[in-house]
């Protein structure tokens, strides 16, 4: 089997964890705190440091109706650290305040050293952290079938490989997790990373996603997301600022254009300022406006109620 293509997740227990209180940056998150995912290994690889523990934060949108969307969010930070604030649970509190249910994803990371974890264990929690909320979508007054996800940067990166290279549940499994699909049913990708090599490469994202300067082709290939779009690739909305230094915007172009190669529903908004990692720009005029794009382009889709 070729190790850059692994099969399914296997042995995936899951612990969810309750506390009275638990507060993420002053705001009490839920009764549901966060769900941790241990034990991952990945079948077709004999590399035993995919093993660790990813946590997903629970932000129930206090809204009272049923059906509501799910978003699983992907911070950015090069695949080396997290932005878990401004990338995270700020936009977690964001999307409760439209009637979102979110869930904010601390996936594993390397390191300066490169001694930390690489791909697939990103890859791993992100599907997990998918199917975990396709499993318990109803437990929040959300739909089984209206789950999305969301990643900035880095993160953006990991949420395209989610939408390229996702599985189906196979309801006969033993691990319940595994019962359900990974495939989310809208992603949105904001100042994602893309390409894994060429003049629009993130080089250290790169980096410290396959553990090299240099990967394997074949890997690279998998890896640049634009090109792993087919006709079942879900929904996408994308975000990019045209004067971004660190991950040009031809990252979303290209995604952009390979969807459209496959008429998959798409929006693409880039605006002349911005720089990189943004977030939810609160504090520009003209940037903030992106957020109030997606809610209305959540409801021409049918993933939100208007």
């Amino acid at each position: 089997m070729n190790m850059y293509l692994p099969s399914k997740l296997k042995k995936m227990s899951v612990i969810l964890a309750f506390s009275c209180l638990f507060f993420l940056s002053g705001i009490v998150a839920a009764e549901y705190d966060s769900v941790s995912f241990n034990s991952v290994t990945v079948s077709g690889t004999n590399q035993d440091k995919y093993s660790g523990n990813a946590v997903l934060y629970i932000f129930p949108s206090p809204d009272s109706g049923k059906n509501k969307p799910s978003i699983v969010i992907c911070p950015g930070g090069s695949y080396m650290h997290l932005a878990m604030d401004k990338e995270g649970y700020r936009v977690a509190r964001w999307l409760n305040s439209i009637g979102v249910n979110a869930f904010v994803l601390r996936y594993r990371l390397n390191n300066k050293d490169c001694s930390g974890f690489t791909y697939p264990a990103q890859w791993n929690d992100a599907s997990a952290a998918v199917r975990w909320v396709r499993w318990h979508a109803t437990q929040f007054g959300g739909a089984a079938d209206n789950i999305g996800i969301m990643g900035f940067s880095a993160g953006g990166h990991l949420a395209s490989m989610v939408t390229v290279h996702w599985e189906n549940g196979h309801p006969s499994d033993s691990d319940s997790l595994l019962q359900f699909s990974s495939r989310p049913d809208f992603s949105i990708l904001i100042y994602p990373v893309i390409v894994m090599d060429g003049p629009y490469l993130h080089k250290n994202s790169r980096k410290m996603l396959t553990g090299s300067d240099y990967p394997d082709e074949n890997l690279i290939m998998r890896l640049s997301t634009h090109l792993q779009v087919d006709s079942l690739t879900p929904p996408v909305f994308l975000v990019h600022a045209d004067d971004d230094k660190a991950v040009p915007a031809m990252n979303s172009v290209l995604f952009y254009e390979a969807l459209k190669k496959f008429n998959i529903p798409s929006e693409l908004h880039i605006y002349q300022k911005g720089g990189h990692g943004f977030g939810l720009a609160m504090y520009d005029s003209v940037l903030r406006q992106w957020p109030e794009q997606l809610k209305q382009w959540m409801i021409i889709s049918r993933f939100l109620n208007p």
